[in-house]
């Protein structure tokens, strides 16, 4: 018997809970393989809807992962830091601090 299934439906459909919480709680849980699955099998969504640049930028993001930059993208970032020139009294090409 599917208890909870059932309990949380009737208490969408007497307003207890949202129905769109409900779809986000379960997608939020679901694999994308499953998502995927139940899209298709509904015929709301089927991968020929996607075009080839958002797998394109799907490869694109998996790399940056793998570059570990994570620290550089935290809110604290201040920029990269640079070593102050050794003899200030020198001018040109060097950044004076």
């Amino acid at each position: 018997m599917r208890d909870y299934t059932n309990k949380i439906t009737e208490m969408a459909e007497d307003g207890s809970i949202s129905w769109e919480t409900i779809a986000r709680e379960a997608l939020e849980r679901m694999s994308e393989d499953e998502v995927e699955s139940m899209c298709v099998e509904c015929d709301w969504i089927t991968p020929d809807d996607f075009d080839d640049e958002d797998e394109d930028e799907d490869d694109f993001n998996d790399d940056e992962d793998e570059d570990d930059e994570e620290d550089d993208l935290s809110p604290d970032f201040d920029g990269p830091e640079y070593d102050e020139p050794e003899d200030e009294e020198s001018e040109g090409d060097s950044i004076s601090w």
